[in-house]
């Protein structure tokens, strides 16, 4: 008997189970790729609960992608991009709050692009030929392939575009016996940024070749 006069009578046990918080966890680095590339794997560490990936073009409206719940988002999974994009996890542990990794941004770097290559005067068979490009990527620093008669050349480096897209390239010495002959400017990379962009172009132009002057008997 308590103090009260009645007999004491024991209570239902309520066992209260304190579940983990959902942890947002560490996110990989940015990157920064060629655009038509896909970016390195994306993974989470650190994190409490389940996964659920998601990607956005403005960091602010995100959309799940689909089946992405591993601490891995792959590279087949992001596929090739063509437009900045950041993505994030979003790890739930039980009925806990959602949390929100930070957001990694992967940069998109523009792939270099030639629109043409022309010779604006004749060259004169001992000389280089002074070569012009155009459409190049806008105050790029560009590195070309090329090939005269089907013979690769030595790359042509430090070709600098104005803000038009126009630059110019020196070839090497030609003879009389390139008049006429096809150069194809084959690849242009972009040295000005990295990564070093490379695009297939193979942009054709005749050369011209005067032949050697010969004075003559008097």
């Amino acid at each position: 008997y308590n103090t009260c006069g009645v007999s004491p009578t024991a209570s239902n046990v309520i066992t209260v189970v304190v579940g983990n918080g959902s942890v947002a966890g560490t996110m990989s680095s940015a990157q920064t790729i060629c655009s038509g590339t896909s970016p390195q794997d994306l993974t989470l560490t650190g994190y409490t609960g389940t996964i659920q990936w998601q990607s956005s073009i403005n960091n602010s409206a995100f959309n799940n992608i689909n089946g992405a719940t591993a601490a891995v988002l792959t590279s087949a999974q992001m596929g090739a991009l063509t437009t900045n994009t950041y993505y994030r996890a979003v790890v739930k542990s039980g009925s806990c709050t959602e949390a929100n990794s930070t957001s990694v941004l992967i940069t998109i770097s523009p792939v270099p692009s030639l629109a043409s290559v022309s010779q604006p005067a004749a060259a004169c068979a001992g000389s280089p030929a002074r070569m012009k490009l155009t459409g190049l990527l806008p105050g790029s620093t560009s590195t070309i392939t090329y090939s005269i008669d089907g013979v690769a050349q030595t790359p042509i480096t430090g070709i600098a575009a104005d803000a038009s897209g126009e630059g110019f390239f020196e070839t090497a010495v030609l003879t009389a016996a390139n008049n006429g002959k096809t150069l194809r400017v084959i690849s242009v990379t972009t040295t000005s940024a990295t990564p070093n962009c490379t695009s297939t172009v193979n942009r054709d132009v005749t050369l011209n070749v005067n032949a050697y002057s010969v004075g003559g008997t008097v």
